[in-house]
């Protein structure tokens, strides 16, 4: 059976990727700024 990769289907990956990384770094800072906030909340 032959595998065709479509650049689109490629570039989409890649912005999922991307938007995994994003998701992870906006999360991990909401959670560092609650914890930072908390305190004198």
């Amino acid at each position: 059976m032959e595998f065709r990769f479509h650049p689109r289907d490629a570039a989409s990956a890649e912005w999922a990727a991307y938007g995994v990384r994003d998701a992870i770094v906006v999360a991990v800072g909401f959670i560092l700024a609650l914890v930072l906030v908390a305190p004198f909340g």
